[in-house]
């Protein structure tokens, strides 16, 4: 009988990042990206609000909320890659990272924008107090129904998101965009999970998770 045949997708590729990380010297890394190490060799990752606590075996937090195996892929993951660097503060749609791409054009469309306008399209109350949860900052904008929000992925990985509100001519509309430079410092293997952890992550914000 195969014992893995219950195990999901997630965790199947989050256990073979473990052998991975198993074998990476924590301290070293954390000075190469600058991150806090805690004096029992912990590295600390910061990502939508939260705080993650890195080890040679796994992911723990300081809280009691449960942690999903797309949270634990993302900061994993975010520790193997070889991102260094600042932010530029420039935002582009993802499809634009590395140049135009309709299939993640396409895929942004389909399983970030349609998810988000679902949820919050109707409801922009809701929205504001679920990206406060996870660490949203609101930004000035140039009209009262457009609202602009930046929120820490990861350190130095930045996500803006500006929504605006249905009015009489048009339906309610999001726009995700990623710093410019989200694909330098992450790489392409470790960029692609980004769309769907910020989705999933302020749709659980808006439904109390």
């Amino acid at each position: 009988m195969n014992e893995n045949i219950h195990i999901s997708g997630e965790e199947k590729i989050y256990l073979d990042l473990l052998v991975q990380l198993n074998m990476l010297d924590l301290k070293k890394t954390a000075t190469c990206k600058d991150l806090p190490l805690r004096p029992d060799g912990k590295v600390i990752i910061e990502s939508f609000g939260r705080s993650y606590l890195i080890h040679q075996e796994g992911v723990t937090v300081h809280d009691e909320r449960p942690i999903s195996f797309k949270q634990k892929l993302a900061v994993v993951s975010y520790l193997l890659s070889e991102s260094t660097g600042a932010p530029s503060f420039d935002f582009v749609p993802f499809s634009h990272l590395g140049g135009f791409n309709i299939g993640r054009e396409q895929h942004i469309s389909k399983s970030v924008k349609q998810p988000l306008l679902h949820t919050f399209g109707d409801d922009y109350e809701l929205l504001v107090k679920a990206a406060l949860k996870i660490g949203g900052i609101p930004k000035e904008s140039d009209s009262s129904s457009k609202h602009v929000w930046l929120f820490h992925a990861l350190p130095n990985i930045l996500i803006q998101i500006i929504f605006y509100e249905e009015d009489e001519e048009f339906p309610a509309d999001i726009q995700i965009l990623f710093d410019s430079k989200a694909l330098d410092l992450l790489g392409l293997k470790c960029l692609g999970f980004l769309p769907g952890y910020f989705t999933r992550t302020l749709i659980d914000a808006a439904n109390g998770y």
